[in-house]
């Protein structure tokens, strides 16, 4: 079975790299939302769903600050993971003191791929999830 994967971005341009990305990685996409207020509703209402969340920080209207420990909160067996331009070494020390598993900047395109290959392959993931 493949991972579900919650995406909170904004930009229609990442948007659609990151579909394409989850399709050549086998994951299943649960859905992508702009706004903090949109992603708060998807998280309540679809409690333990998700097996990762990707969050920008930057959205439409709202903050990826915040959906950090919501998306901990109401997923929490998912691996949460920041992706965004404005990660720089403080942000992501804030980010991971609000619960997020891993932090990546967008020009760390790589890195970030690499680590979705390790969930994608069962690296990453809790015993027993």
């Amino acid at each position: 079975m493949s991972l579900g994967v919650l995406l909170v971005e904004d930009s229609p341009s990442s948007q659609l790299a990151f579909t394409e990305l989850l399709q050549v990685l086998g994951f299943r996409l649960l859905g992508i939302l702009a706004k903090e207020s949109d992603a708060t509703e998807w998280l309540h209402a679809h409690r333990a769903q998700a097996d990762v969340v990707v969050l920008d920080l930057l959205l439409l209207e709202g903050s990826g600050f915040n959906l950090i420990a919501r998306a901990r909160e109401q997923q929490p067996r998912a691996k949460v993971l920041v992706f965004s331009d404005f990660a720089t070494p403080a942000i992501a020390e804030k980010c991971r003191s609000f619960g997020a598993d891993a932090v990546f900047r967008k020009s760390e395109g790589r890195e970030f791929t690499a680590y979705l290959e390790g969930l994608a392959g069962g690296a990453n993931r809790e015993p027993g999830a």
